[in-house]
């Protein structure tokens, strides 16, 4: 791809890897082209997730993904000697790190680090798109979570490029990183009242869900559980915000609060397979991982003002919330001295004029990484005729069951049609009676939450 696109007389040009699989009925009706999020997420790592089985329900589009420069192959942004897996946090950087990883970055890629935004990313899916379809494809894309707002630039710059979009735990222009840690925590409370309206999680908990969990964390910091050998900040608050993105994780957690309330033999048993089987797991050793320089950059040049939270507010704020990966606060600490490239356009910063194409909005009501009113605002504006906005009740960051399956098959084999999304009214709620195969993997015992009622 040109580095530079917005200058045709720049020769300088950018390697990114592109995969593809053919649908199973052949000859295509088009492609379906699937767009990570992060920043800083692997499509080529990620493309049988991002793909969730869809040419089980649409047979006939292939699918494809183009990987968002700086993410993988030769045009990965990464510090070799920083994310070695003889350094301090092997593949992790380091707070230590950071400083000299900075200034790597800087040597190597220069004034190339200003072409690794989401303006030339879009333009890369417009002309990767371009050279692949044929005059009778039909073409559709996908994006989740950052992908979304790739997608919102990605329709300023060809708004009639694609036959169908599809924006999933849409994350609209404008958005700040300031406010995510605030955000993240809101949905945990929410999680939690919805716990105190459920019969099995209530009587289990036995009082206000919330409560629970802040007398736990306050016990925690005057000594209980000492056993587990982890703190509030650096473990337990982003334990809990880690699994409050996903869905079927963020349903185990009143089970997971309750066993760290009463920290029996038992209840440490569970912690530690959790922890094992969450976070400590062989992995694949050739997977590289989100690219996290990427996300910096990218978040510090175009999602956080640059009058954004000092490190001193952005901690005193964390130091006040139960569930958060403190993301807030790890941007603050990037911010001084990054790189960050020239600001996009500002009128990149609101959605594109609504288009005629057909878009499909789908969105958790309980979103811990891209929050609920801000789809709410997408759907207002892309309210025209085959443009659908589908909420579900408890939902979590992405549409985990079939429902959101279902309803995107419609929208792929006619994107004009009305859809039928009356699925999306139970599909995404929380279960808080957690099947045994999932207690089982997670807790190493089917008994969930380790009572005798």
């Amino acid at each position: 791809m040109p580095l530079n696109h917005a200058d045709p007389d720049d020769p300088r040009t950018l390697p990114l890897r592109m995969k593809r699989i053919l649908a199973p009925t052949q000859p295509a009706r088009g492609q379906l082209w699937l767009v990570q999020g992060g920043p800083g997420g692997s499509a080529w790592e990620d493309f049988n997730t991002l793909r969730r089985d869809m040419h089980d329900q649409v047979d006939d589009l292939d699918h494809y993904i183009i990987e968002h420069r700086g993410t993988g192959g030769q045009a990965r942004l990464q510090c070799p000697q920083e994310q070695a897996q003889d350094s301090d946090g092997g593949a992790a950087i380091t707070e230590g790190e950071w400083g000299d990883c900075v200034a790597h970055l800087q040597d190597a890629w220069g004034d190339q680090l200003d072409h690794f935004g989401t303006t030339d990313a879009a333009e890369d899916l417009r002309v990767a798109i371009d050279a692949v379809k044929q005059p009778q494809d039909r073409v559709f894309v996908w994006g989740i979570s950052y992908g979304t707002y790739q997608l919102a630039r990605y329709l300023w710059l060809a708004p009639d490029q694609a036959d169908g979009v599809i924006l999933e735990g849409i994350s609209p222009p404008g958005a700040s990183f300031v406010q995510y840690s605030q955000a993240m925590n809101r949905a945990g409370q929410a999680l939690m009242e919805d716990c105190d309206q459920d019969p099995v999680c209530s009587e289990r908990m036995g009082a206000p869900a919330w409560d629970v969990l802040q007398q736990t964390l306050d016990a925690i910091e005057a000594g209980h559980c000492a056993q587990l050998g982890a703190t509030v900040q650096d473990f337990f608050v982003p334990f809990f915000g880690t699994l409050l993105i996903n869905r079927p994780l963020r349903d185990l957690l009143p089970a997971m609060i309750h066993r760290l309330q009463r920290c029996n033999a038992d209840d440490r048993a569970v912690w530690a397979n959790a922890y094992r089987t969450l976070f400590t797991g062989p992995g694949d050793p050739n997977r590289l991982g989100p690219a996290q320089t990427l996300f910096f950059h990218v978040a510090l040049s175009e999602r956080w003002p640059t009058q954004g939270l000092s490190v001193e507010a952005a901690q005193q704020e964390e130091d006040g919330l139960l569930m958060s990966t403190a993301l807030t606060l790890r941007i603050a600490r990037r911010a001084q001295g990054w790189p960050t490239y020239p600001s996009p356009d500002p009128q990149y910063n609101a959605l594109p004029p609504a288009p005629q194409t057909p878009i499909l909005m789908l969105q958790g009501e309980l979103d811990a990484a891209t929050p609920v009113e801000g789809a709410r605002t997408v759907a207002q504006h892309f309210d025209g005729p085959g443009q659908t906005y589908v909420e579900f009740p408890g939902g979590a960051h992405a549409v985990s069951d079939a429902c959101g399956r279902q309803i995107a098959a419609q929208f792929l084999n006619n994107p004009a049609a009305t859809l039928d999304t009356t699925c999306a009214q139970n599909s995404e709620l929380p279960v808080f009676d957690i099947p045994a195969d999932i207690a089982q993997f997670v807790f190493g015992t089917t008994d969930v939450w380790g009572d005798d009622l």
